[in-house]
């Protein structure tokens, strides 16, 4: 019933939490390595 879609969308946004949090991090990565790459360049 109602708590099962309560559930659902809780996993969602914990989904979608953690995908956002894993593309920044990821991009953050990226742009720390662009960084270092130009430095030693």
């Amino acid at each position: 019933g109602e708590t099962e879609e309560e559930v659902i969308i809780s996993g969602y946004y914990v989904f979608y939490f953690v995908s956002i949090f894993t593309i920044t991090i990821t991009v953050a990565l990226t742009k720390k390595r662009v960084i270092s790459r130009n430095r030693t360049q």
